[in-house]
């Protein structure tokens, strides 16, 4: 009875010496510092993609603005007839091209500037996490705290930590995966892709037109530009339809798909491992996700067309 007494004694130090250790090192930044360290070559790599990503949508914004610009010019001139009904299909495309590539950058500056602004206030959270460990366990080497003070500390110190490790490791994988899986899934349709638009940007360009100096002159740079451009509708809608399509795919795969199944993912082993550690569930949650996807698929087979 005696050695029980004594080796409870010894495990609640233990616990009390381990959080004000930890404690310690995360209010010297030295374990924030040490994570950034292991996870420098995916930060790197994680910045890279966004740019890249960031970089490309604004470069294949000028040939598809341009077009839309020239498109707008030559509409509302008085030197062409019936332009709309020829060219309103292309038009048509444009704009959805347009709104892809606005919605896409939105998407991914949004990501890229979330990191950056995160990224000095996570340490806060695992303070925060450690600091209530820390007094569960000077709790602990003083008296019993009651049970329900216990689980709600406990449960508070695991979601912040859970916080933290979204931040620094969650999300950071799930961009990294997202990476892997544009370079090899969508790169391919890029270029192909990037290219179409383009050649669109080529065709639609204004420069003809701004280099004239009269009125007369500029009329004339109107029509015939006009001419080349229903010649080129003529031939390439369809070409442009297909380029837009990929587009839309290479877009919504690149930032919701990819992220949101990575994401979905770590999430996932994190409710399946992470969760019971924390003392945010009795057991794993893993089997919990697979009976409701089980019965969702059921239901939905069993449901009338």
């Amino acid at each position: 009875m005696k050695w029980i007494k004594t080796k409870d004694a010894v495990l609640r130090h233990t616990k009390l010496i381990a959080a004000s250790t930890l404690l310690a090192l995360a209010l010297a930044g030295v374990i924030q510092g040490g994570v950034s360290s292991i996870g420098i070559r995916m930060s790197r790599d994680n910045d890279a993609f966004l740019d890249r990503s960031i970089e490309s949508t604004m470069q294949l914004m000028v040939p598809v603005g341009v077009a839309k610009a020239a498109a707008d010019v030559i509409e509302g001139s008085t030197a062409v007839v019936e332009w709309g009904d020829i060219a309103q299909p292309i038009l048509d495309y444009l704009d959805v091209a347009w709104r892809i590539l606005i919605l896409s950058l939105i998407v991914t500056t949004a990501t890229k500037h979330t990191l950056l602004g995160v990224t000095p206030l996570v340490n806060v959270f695992l303070v925060a996490s450690l600091s209530l460990y820390f007094v569960l366990a000077v709790a602990h080497s003083v008296t019993a705290p009651s049970s329900v003070i216990r689980i709600c500390v406990k449960r508070t110190a695991g979601l912040f930590l859970l916080v933290y490790l979204l931040f620094v490791a969650i999300l950071p994988l799930a961009i990294y995966g997202t990476g892997q899986l544009s370079k090899t899934i969508t790169e391919p349709l890029r270029a192909e892709t990037f290219k179409s638009l383009e050649q669109v940007g080529a065709v639609f360009s204004l420069e003809a037109i701004t280099q004239q100096d009269g009125f007369l002159d500029k009329m004339d740079a109107i029509k015939k530009k006009s001419v080349e451009i229903i010649r080129f509708c003529s031939k390439a809608t369809a070409d442009i339809a297909s380029s837009v399509a990929k587009l839309a795919v290479i877009k919504v795969l690149d930032a919701i798909v990819f992220p949101l199944a990575c994401l979905g993912f770590l999430i996932w082993l994190v409710r399946g491992s992470l969760y019971p550690a924390l003392g945010l569930s009795d057991r794993s949650l893993a089997r919990d996700d697979f009976r409701y996807i089980e019965g969702m698929l059921t239901k939905r087979r069993d449901s009338p067309l």
